[in-house]
């Protein structure tokens, strides 16, 4: 299985320069990466949990919203499986209700 920053780069590469949607995904992908480097080897409960509460720190400053939410689901959606897509729906549900 690669690492999430692989497929961060892969994502990145594959969207056209000066797109809304690289600096949406950029984003995006910027805070799932900060979490997921600091939680390394950490339960799937303590993730998600860190990913939520970067998530409602970062919408509460104003840095991430709906739409970027939304690019980077359409963006990563394709890579996971049936039940790592419903974790990842039922996460985003969690944060927009935030």
């Amino acid at each position: 299985m690669k690492k999430f920053s692989e497929y961060a780069k892969e994502s990145k590469s594959n969207t056209t320069a000066g797109s809304s949607s690289t600096v949406d995904n950029a984003a995006a992908f910027d805070l799932l990466k900060s979490v997921a480097s600091r939680y390394e080897g950490a339960s799937e409960g303590d993730l998600i949990s860190a990913i939520l509460n970067e998530a409602k720190k970062a919408r509460d400053e104003g840095r991430l919203s709906d739409k970027e939410i939304e690019n980077f689901v359409y963006t990563i959606s394709p890579m996971l499986n049936g039940a790592q897509r419903k974790q990842l729906e039922k996460v985003v549900k969690q944060i927009k209700n935030s």
